[in-house]
């Protein structure tokens, strides 16, 4: 019964600990824009619309 409360207690405080660290991360709504360019291959199984497909996804 003893290693079960110690056990259960352990995941109590690993729970809380997760909890804690994802509430004290801070968020960012500015959009990062990076300076490295995409390269897009045209290859088998690429269908007539699939690089519009992608650039509307990257928006």
């Amino acid at each position: 019964m003893r290693k079960k409360n110690i056990i259960f207690n352990l995941l109590v405080l690993l729970l809380i600990s997760f909890v804690a660290a994802g509430c004290s991360s801070k968020q960012t709504l500015e959009k990062t824009t990076v300076g490295t360019p995409t390269l897009f291959f045209h290859g088998f199984g690429s269908g007539y619309h699939a690089e519009e497909q992608m650039v509307n996804a990257a928006k």
